[in-house]
């Protein structure tokens, strides 16, 4: 699930497309700063796997408003 979610805050649409290196770094990073502190502020672990799944759910609407603003669809 993490893979999936760092690709999709990365910016490939989960209904198939284009993604970048850069993009999916940014998504890793992303995910492992809020883990990071998550652990450091003592949250238990199935909280963090709630607040993964509410960032992937915030990507992933986010991307799909962006490729119905898109030129040509």
């Amino acid at each position: 699930m993490t893979a999936v979610a760092a690709v999709v805050i990365g910016g490939t649409s989960l209904a198939g497309g284009h993604g970048t290196v850069v993009g999916t770094v940014f998504g890793v990073i992303l995910l492992g700063v809020v883990g990071n502190a998550l652990n450091l502020l003592q949250v238990d672990s199935n909280y963090q796997l709630v607040v993964t799944g509410g960032v992937l759910l915030v990507a992933a609407v986010v991307n799909e408003f962006q490729r119905k603003s898109a030129p040509g669809h």
